[in-house]
């Protein structure tokens, strides 16, 4: 498609649905985006603060904003960067299900965990297929 001149500074809007099946044939949730495309983040721990427990999809989840500040002259930059993490977790799935990252180095990246089905699954996914033979 192609952009017009207004549009060519714009980032792309990237959404990725990632499905993996495991050898068991069981799904598999998605993994974290890399944090190898991401520029190194500073050695500081930065600033951690509490925001609460929102509700995802009917899912409860507990955030957390990290900061990171990189002094001015760091790493050659004539200003402090401001590195924001968001980061929220699901106690009951153990498992992250909103992440927005904001680097003025590289504009934001955002992690949504969607569709997830909460429940027992078909049970025709643990048949036996016909013709399987045991061995041993």
């Amino acid at each position: 498609m192609r952009r017009s001149p207004e549009q060519a500074n714009e980032p792309d809007d990237v959404q990725v649905q990632v499905i993996r099946i495991g050898r068991e044939g069981g799904a598999m949730l998605p993994p974290m985006p890399s944090t190898m495309l991401m520029p190194p983040m500073p050695h500081s721990r930065g600033e951690t603060k509490s925001l609460g427990t929102r509700d995802f999809d009917g899912v409860k989840a507990d955030g957390t904003q990290t900061t990171h500040t990189i002094p001015a002259g760091e790493i050659g930059n004539e200003r402090p960067i401001i590195i924001t993490s968001e980061r929220w977790f699901s106690p009951d799935l153990q498992l992250v299900v909103y992440a927005k990252t904001s680097d003025p180095r590289r504009g934001e990246t955002t992690y949504k965990l969607t569709n997830l089905k909460r429940g027992e699954p078909p049970a025709d996914l643990f048949k036996v297929p016909n013709g399987y033979k045991s061995r041993g």
